[in-house]
């Protein structure tokens, strides 16, 4: 059985690299229209705009609503279909560090760095001694996100030393659901011990 995926998500899917298919199709007659549209709003980030709908693309475009979800779901296959000629690329890379503790929270941005720690890295961060009152952090979890032609990785940090014997609890704890939800996004790895009872 084929989903039917809503035209809606593939245009958010889209606006999410309208850069890269424009670079890539601004000189394609079929679709220059389209993606002037997509590049005239910022649609993807701006949270006052909606994602455009067929019928409001077609007015603005004068493309009819046939052509337009034509265009659309062709833009979106010329990515995944097996003659994908590798157009995509997340040539830029920025890197995300957010952590927390009793002392506050903090996320920082950095440029560049010449190697990404892991999972289960032990990091020191001198820094961040003035902000969360200790510099001895580790890499609780990585999430990588590409949007237009920038590869983000996001680090979250919980102050400490990584203890592998405590990642597997705390997944366990997770997993069956020993802490309610909204209460585990409120705790550190100190409250979530406390929690279930090391303390």
């Amino acid at each position: 059985m084929n989903y039917k995926m809503p035209i809606k998500q593939i245009i958010l899917s889209l606006l999410s690299i309208k850069e890269q298919l424009y670079k890539r199709f601004k000189n394609d007659s079929r679709y220059n229209k389209l993606l002037e549209y997509f590049m005239s709003k910022d649609f993807y980030y701006d949270d006052e705009l909606p994602v455009p709908s067929i019928k409001l693309i077609s007015e603005v475009t004068g493309i009819n609503t046939y052509q337009v979800r034509k265009l659309i779901v062709e833009l979106n296959d010329l990515i995944y279909g097996d003659e994908n000629d590798a157009f995509l690329e997340f040539s830029e890379i920025e890197i995300e560090f957010s952590a927390r503790n009793y002392a506050g929270s903090m996320f920082l941005r950095i440029k560049s760095l010449r190697e990404v720690p892991q999972v289960g890295d032990d990091i020191t961060l001198p820094l961040l001694r003035g902000k969360l009152n200790t510099d001895m952090f580790f890499v609780e979890s990585k999430h990588h996100y590409f949007e237009g032609s920038k590869q983000i990785i996001h680090c979250y940090l919980q102050p400490g030393i990584y203890n592998e014997y405590w990642h597997m609890r705390k997944s366990e704890a997770v997993f069956k659901e020993e802490i309610p939800f909204n209460k585990r996004l409120e705790m550190d790895d100190y409250g979530m011990k406390k929690e279930l009872g090391y303390y």
